[in-house]
């Protein structure tokens, strides 16, 4: 099967112990089996003696323990009998707790390995990959599937294991009695073996189904939780709440289709289990009046006999429960194998401490239209640049397609003088600070955020950056000061405050090259004036690209773009710019007169 294969070497490392595991399951498989065997000397040796019968020749492997001893020794024989079965009772519990034991503890790191493997590939993923699946099929995937994988290992293979070698002790102790015992094994077999092919078929189609619609939920849980504040500022809470509802209901239905599946063939099993139980008590007393067994043999026979039932019953639920974990398997390896073609063609390269950028008639196309044509762009170390344009204008993309977070379609980006391409594409993610415009805060305190990049960072060098964001300005106001936990998502805080967080967080990371992406959006001008005033001073240097829709944050860079249709409409300094009395200078002048009024 290609997803124990696949599975495999998350596991491996234990090899020898889950053999071990193993071996501890089949012997206790074992001594249950030898069980009977001692039984129907008893029954023969003991107690028909005892009631007044003759003993009896046994077919039982065990008959050798007994043999030095007189028919009449009844209390000897049952005292050897019973303290044989007394110790495979104790080594039937030994090695049972062992397995259990075993088995948990050494297949829960494997569990461990593939949750992590599946976040590490969230985490290294472009975002071409990840749009391909739903935030709740990411999380069943990382989540609920690596269990399923472990149980294969941690349940069903050992089980059907122990299932099989119980069956074939157990046809081998039906020989040794009387071939004619045979014919309810034929029987038994062929009927469960009809039973499982169509039981497979049916499971496979149901598991998945059941896949989906948990992973349906899961989305719609999570976008409950993460858009809290709009549903409770739109009153919309019934709304989601029938929306819950519906999936949870479609999840409901195929928990149910499971649950009628798995009854209709347990009461087909039980049925069939229930004929062939008349059937072995036909076959008994046809072998006992015959005088083909003995009494012994004939206890010993019909508990083999449904044993066997019991066992091909398991077999037919462990691989539809096989099922079900191959359709998580096959989910999760084939997310894990997915190719990603945002990796293709990155080099090995470092990038400097001081690099020099370089953008050459870049472009990026989004479906039919082009989202920035023909954008060249020089950014030696050290340089200031600002960006402006309406919402729409490429901004954002521009950003991010330096950084090699989107795609370029066309044209070339230099790092000191080599395409970005011959680099690692961690080292170029490691070149840029970045303030996003949608800003993301962990569960976590206000000064764990700010040193998300380096966890161990200094006391000192957190508060300088945070200084810096004006920060200082609403954390030492609360009673935990930076040690205040904020909220998933920055619950806790306003909009304003976690762009402050996120600035914060940027100018710690202490990258060669500053992007600011729009994070000052939500701060009224006199903060976002002082914010900047203090991010001069802190990179000192450092290259610096601010895009914003305020027109006097960026009065004072080197150079100032203004985009319109991802291409360059307006470039130049401030004073080429205002000279230029274009878009720039009405929109400078238009906001600079609602600052005054």
């Amino acid at each position: 099967m290609k997803v124990l294969r696949k599975a495999i070497p998350y596991f491996k490392e234990y090899a020898p112990a889950y053999v071990f595991a193993i071996f501890c399951g089949l012997v206790n498989t074992v001594v249950w089996m030898l069980i009977p065997q001692v039984l129907s000397l008893i029954v023969d040796r003991v107690l028909n003696p005892l009631l007044g019968a003759s003993p009896e020749q046994n077919s039982s492997i065990l008959a050798f323990l007994i043999d030095g001893f007189a028919a009449d020794e009844y209390y000897k024989i049952f005292g050897v009998l019973g303290g044989v079965f007394l110790a495979l009772m104790a080594v039937g519990f030994a090695s049972f707790y062992l397995k259990w034991v075993l088995l948990h503890g050494i297949c829960l790191p494997g569990d461990f390995k593939l949750r992590r493997a599946a976040l590490d590939k969230i985490h290294g993923s472009g975002n071409k990959l990840l749009r391909e699946y739903s935030s709740g099929e990411l999380i069943t995937i990382a989540n609920s599937d690596p269990v399923e994988v472990k149980d294969i290992f941690s349940y069903i293979i050992p089980f059907l294991l122990e299932a099989v070698t119980s069956i074939a002790i157990a046809i081998v102790f039906l020989v040794r009695m009387n071939w004619v015992s045979l014919s309810v094994p034929v029987v038994i077999g062929t009927v469960f073996s009809v039973m499982t092919v169509f039981y497979m078929r049916r499971s496979e189609k149901v598991y998945d189904a059941m896949w989906e619609k948990r992973s349906t939920l899961n989305t719609a849980i999570q976008e409950s939780i993460y858009g809290i504040r709009t549903i409770k500022s739109y009153a919309r809470e019934k709304l989601r709440r029938n929306y819950f509802d519906k999936k949870h209901d479609d999840l409901d239905g195929a928990y149910r289709d499971a649950a009628k599946m798995e009854a209709k063939y347990e009461f087909l099993y039980q049925g069939v289990i229930s004929a062939l139980f008349l059937l072995t008590a036909a076959v008994t007393i046809y072998l006992g009046v015959t005088f083909s067994l003995t009494t012994g043999e004939c206890v010993s026979y019909v508990s083999y006999a449904q044993s066997m039932s019991f066992k091909f019953m398991n077999i037919s639920f462990l691989l539809a429960d096989l099922q079900r974990c191959n359709v998580s398997g096959k989910r999760l390896f084939a997310f894990l194998d997915k190719h990603d073609s945002s990796l293709d063609g990155y080099g090995s390269d470092k990038v400097s401490a001081r690099p020099n950028i370089e953008l050459d008639n870049i472009c990026v196309t989004g479906g039919e239209n082009r989202i920035l044509d023909g954008i060249s762009l020089s950014l030696p170390y050290g340089k200031k640049v600002g960006i402006m344009g309406r919402t729409g204008s490429g901004k954002s993309v521009l950003l991010k397609a330096m950084q090699s977070f989107v795609p370029i379609d066309g044209g070339e980006i230099l790092i000191d003088g080599k395409p970005y391409k011959q680099y690692e594409k961690g080292e170029i993610v490691r070149a840029f600070s970045f303030g996003m415009q949608d800003v993301f805060l962990f569960s976590n305190t206000i000064a764990s955020n700010i040193a998300f990049y380096d966890p161990n960072g200094k006391e000192e060098r957190i508060r300088e950056c945070a200084a810096a964001a004006e920060v200082d300005e609403f954390a030492l106001k609360m009673q935990d000061g930076y040690d205040t936990v904020v909220g998933e998502k920055g619950f806790g805080l306003s909009g304003g405050q976690k762009q402050r967080v996120s600035i914060a967080r940027a100018l710690f990371k202490d990258a060669p090259v500053l992007v600011l992406d729009d994070c000052t959006s939500s701060l009224d001008v006199a903060t976002e004036r002082k914010i900047f005033e203090n991010i001069k001073r802190a990179c000192g240097d450092k290259t610096t690209i601010i895009a914003t829709h305020r027109a006097c944050a960026i009065a004072d860079c080197d150079e100032i773009i203004f985009l319109e249709n991802g291409v360059v409409a307006e470039r130049g300094t401030f004073d080429e710019l205002m000279a230029l009395n274009g878009k720039y200078a009405e929109i400078y002048r238009l906001q600079e007169g609602e600052v005054a009024a």
